[in-house]
């Protein structure tokens, strides 16, 4: 049954970005699909029925997660990362820390900082910024006019590879068309495709998938997204996906959580690679608990604010875009340690951005948008949580029905959906 519901998936997707995009190559043609599907049929070929998966439930739940996890999101960095952000974490301890791509402009040593530093268990799906000059010929092009502005820009002259460099320094954290499990959290960490830049296009990226992935197309990228989803040794965990970039069928609105709010018209900017997989996988017993994603920022480019959350009732899912671009800001900060004429002296000190999201055996039961304060110097004892919302909240009734509600940050107000 599940090879004939990929089969079907392969053939939406082409008919669906075949009616986006026209002029798209000769590789996206059906039978060349079936050819391709032969390698994803190896990680299929053995399941049976779509519920038979040993401990995975309906909503893909597992008997053997964890009573309680924290996790700790961190949504596009654009180079707003230092000591106050590691002390931020180390003060909210959270159990995983997720970053979701954009850490900088193809910032090696910025992400070497992060893949490198201790603090805290994270893993990584970078996005497309942190290709900035190597995704595109429009990239290649900023590298090129870069170098001549400037003698000393080490990372884009020579023969230096900023997306090997920045693959290296991270290693195993960095989850794209991978994953990573938490066998005490009872979580599998699923990545999606990385550096990912939004939309149906394949065109102005084919050549970087293929040379850093062996990707040749959209079809090609689900068939490897659904290998770390389906893989036979993550079936005990409940899954979270994690993207830079949200799947398509989020809507297509501007302040959808991947709505283009750049151009006109308004459409849905998501990966549909990812929105097939997930759908494949769900068709095969195996669901999301939680995906999570940045790359559309909060605020839209004609005033107002993006919806961040979306919930897929039959699947149990939650979609969370945590891209709260800029993530920093300075705030006024009481300072009671040092008296000034028996007055409390009130200094400057800078609040960072996180989602907060606490799951309980396999399931979302609440997630917040956090504010961290932290004075110079940075301290753990000196920082405090400045602002909270709560955003996605798990409600059981007494029949034991789980309601999701999550906050619509366009409209201001909440919505309510059953999970079945």
């Amino acid at each position: 049954m599940c090879l004939f519901v990929q089969r079907r998936a392969l053939f939406s997707l082409s008919r669906r970005i075949a009616k986006r995009i026209p002029l798209l190559s000769k590789k996206s043609s059906f039978e060349n699909m079936m050819m391709m599907s032969d390698r994803k049929n190896m990680i299929m070929s053995d399941r049976t029925s779509p519920r038979s998966m040993d401990g995975v439930g309906p909503t893909g739940t597992t008997r053997g997660s964890a009573e309680s996890c924290t996790l700790l999101v961190v949504g596009d960095v654009h180079n707003q990362w230092g000591d106050e952000d590691e002390t931020a974490i180390e003060f909210l301890d959270p159990d995983m820390v997720i970053f979701v791509g954009d850490i900088g402009n193809e910032d090696v040593d910025l992400v070497q900082r992060i893949g490198s530093c201790t603090r805290y268990r994270k893993v990584v799906v970078l996005g497309n910024h942190d290709a900035w000059y190597s995704l595109t010929s429009r990239g290649k092009q900023r590298a090129i006019k870069a170098a001549l502005q400037s003698s000393s820009l080490k990372r884009i002259s020579g023969n230096r590879d900023g997306v090997v460099e920045s693959l290296t320094a991270l290693g195993d954290c960095h989850i794209g068309y991978s994953s990573m499990v938490a066998d005490d959290l009872g979580l599998v960490f699923a990545g999606a495709r990385p550096f990912s830049k939004g939309g149906m296009h394949w065109g102005t990226v084919a050549e970087f998938y293929k040379k850093y992935y062996n990707v040749d197309s959209m079809e090609d990228s689900m068939s490897k997204i659904l290998e770390s989803v389906l893989d036979e040794k993550n079936a005990e965990h409940a899954l979270v996906v994690v993207a830079h970039n949200g799947p398509t069928g989020l809507g297509s609105r501007q302040e959808d959580p991947c709505g283009v709010d750049f151009m006109e018209p308004a459409d849905d900017f998501g990966d549909p690679d990812l929105e097939e997989a997930l759908e494949v996988a769900a068709s095969c017993g195996r669901c999301a608990s939680l995906v999570l994603f940045g790359h559309m920022h909060h605020t839209l480019k004609k005033g107002g604010y993006r919806n961040m959350v979306s919930v897929d009732g039959d699947h149990g899912t939650v979609y969370l875009n945590a891209a709260v671009v800029p993530r920093t800001k300075n705030v006024p900060y009481t300072n009671t340690m040092i008296q000034n004429n028996d007055d409390d002296t009130t200094e400057m000190a800078t609040s960072r951005h996180f989602v907060k999201v606490t799951m309980s055996r396999g399931v979302v039961q609440e997630a917040s948008n956090i504010w961290v304060t932290v004075p110079q110097p940075c301290d753990v004892s000196s920082c405090h949580i400045s602002e909270s919302q709560l955003i996605v909240k798990r409600s059981t009734d007494a029949m034991d029905e789980s309601t999701l509600s999550y906050y619509k940050a366009h409209s201001d107000e909440w919505e309510h959906v059953r999970v079945l």
